[in-house]
């Protein structure tokens, strides 16, 4: 099985402990993102734990929610 496979636990835990520090800067607890995110606090936290994938409009969402801005996608290498 490839390292970069989509479905890899790896990179779904380095989201989620970015998630987690955003989260934490903006002194929010599970309980209150999961609301802004309309999500149910378990979710919350499987997500941050990297037990779920989290879809692109829902990581913008929660970023926002924490008051960061997502990096803008890098431009292909030519």
């Amino acid at each position: 099985m490839p390292t970069t496979d989509v479905g890899s636990t790896v990179p779904r835990r380095q989201l989620g402990r970015e998630l987690r520090k955003l989260r934490e800067t903006a002194r929010l607890t599970v309980e209150e993102a999961a609301e802004q995110l309309e999500l149910s606090r378990v979710k919350m936290w499987r997500i941050e734990k990297g037990s779920t994938a989290m879809r692109s409009p829902s990581t913008s969402n929660k970023c926002a929610a924490c008051t960061a801005t997502p990096p803008t996608p890098k431009s292909p290498k030519p």
